[in-house]
């Protein structure tokens, strides 16, 4: 559909996986994801990361819920939240087994997910 708050959302969910959408640059990422969580400053630059990322996740849900788009249940946070952590554990999942596209298997289940709060 059109530019709506909730395709808003699903954009932001989505971003920044195109890069990944092949295995070899999917396990270099890993690798390196690896290390970093190793090395307490780069943790707390990823932390920071996401928090980022989850803040920007939770205001596009907050707009979509203000605008009816959205029920509010779950509320924004949690919104936020499942999102990431559904996008990120399809990315890790299927970095261990890739199979088809990364993006249409996020963009498949963000808009499953997203369907079902509608």
């Amino acid at each position: 559909g059109g530019d709506t708050r909730v395709r808003r959302l699903r954009n932001g969910a989505l971003w920044g996986y195109a890069d990944l959408d092949s295995p070899a640059n999917a396990a270099t990422q890993l690798a390196t994801l690896a290390l970093d969580l190793q090395d307490e400053p780069m943790r707390e630059l990823l932390a920071e990361g996401w928090r980022m990322i989850a803040d920007q996740l939770t205001r596009l849900a907050q707009e979509a819920i203000d605008a009816g788009e959205l029920s509010g249940r779950p509320p924004a946070e949690q919104v936020a939240r499942i999102l990431l952590a559904a996008a990120e554990g399809t990315c890790l999942a299927w970095s261990l087994a890739p199979s088809g596209s990364l993006v249409a298997r996020l963009e498949a289940d963000i808009d499953a997910i997203l369907a079902s709060w509608g």
